[in-house]
């Protein structure tokens, strides 16, 4: 579902009234959770999906010394989150038009940069418009593929969010692993190659999931194939989701043997002792 559909189903206003409601209600506890992970004062920050700019103003308002850029695909959100902060100087706030595929922004410019595959071909797998009409075999090799095309090509970012993200969304239950192995398997020697690394989302215990996210044995092969840089996320949504498991992980990365876990900053993994 593009964000045309969505302004077809509920109309642009009412998207942005979601979004901001979204922004204030999670604020205080995914703010108290950046300052877990790293963000201080003085940072540059990118805003990637800024949206009408919600966000961004909050940043801006709890981050007096930080310079944020709003990067932004959609023209509409974009128009009216520049016109809400125009009185911001462009010492404090810059927006770019263009994706993260596409962005235009210097390398190395921010801490952290998580890679993420939310659809494929513009469609969503929380809907099933990605699996219909494909077998489990079809749709999953199509999703691991599309990461494998992107991560041969694109190189700016810091760590893989949630590999196995199709998993969640998959009526059929889980796809065997080994039938799927050997495109995971080039996909992590890729990252690891590329000093890349993978991040551990805790939503897997928020969804019910009966393995984590991604499975045991992609963290094992992880590990096999020599990857250290893991880091670790609640993916939230709701303020109760935000730092939500993350003990939890870090109890499982050492059941698994890894030994320290990874914050970010200017793009360069932090190692802490698990």
């Amino acid at each position: 579902m593009s964000y045309n559909s969505i302004y077809d189903i509920i109309g642009l206003n009412n998207e942005v009234n979601r979004l901001e409601t979204q922004a204030k209600l999670g604020w205080s506890k995914e703010f108290r959770a950046l300052k877990w992970l790293g963000l201080k004062d003085g940072m540059k920050i990118l805003d990637v999906g800024s949206g009408p700019g919600s966000y961004t103003e909050l940043l801006l308002e709890n981050l007096p010394n930080s310079e944020i850029t709003g990067l932004e695909i959609d023209k509409n959100l974009l128009s009216i989150a520049k016109d809400r902060l125009k009185d911001y100087p462009s010492e404090r706030l810059n927006f770019k038009y263009g994706s993260i595929l596409n962005s235009g922004l210097k390398e190395n410019s921010f801490d952290f940069i998580i890679l993420s595959c939310h659809q494929v071909e513009d469609k969503e797998f929380w809907t099933q418009d990605f699996q219909k009409g494909r077998t489990q075999q079809e749709y999953n090799e199509r999703y691991y593929q599309e990461i494998l095309d992107v991560i041969k090509n694109y190189k700016d970012y810091s760590v893989l969010g949630h590999l196995d993200l199709i998993s969640r969304y998959d009526e059929n239950g889980p796809y065997p692993f080994e039938k799927i192995k050997p495109m995971i398997q080039e996909i992590l020697e890729i990252v690891i190659k590329d000093e890349k690394g993978i991040e551990v989302n805790t939503s897997s215990h928020r969804y019910g999931l009966k393995d984590s996210q991604p499975s045991r044995d992609i963290l094992k092969l992880y590990k096999e194939l020599g990857g250290k840089i893991i880091t670790i996320g609640s993916d939230s949504h709701k303020p109760e989701h935000l730092g939500a498991y993350i003990d939890e992980a870090k109890e499982l990365l050492k059941e698994l043997g890894f030994e320290f876990y990874c914050t970010f900053e200017k793009m360069e993994p932090i190692f802490h002792q698990l």
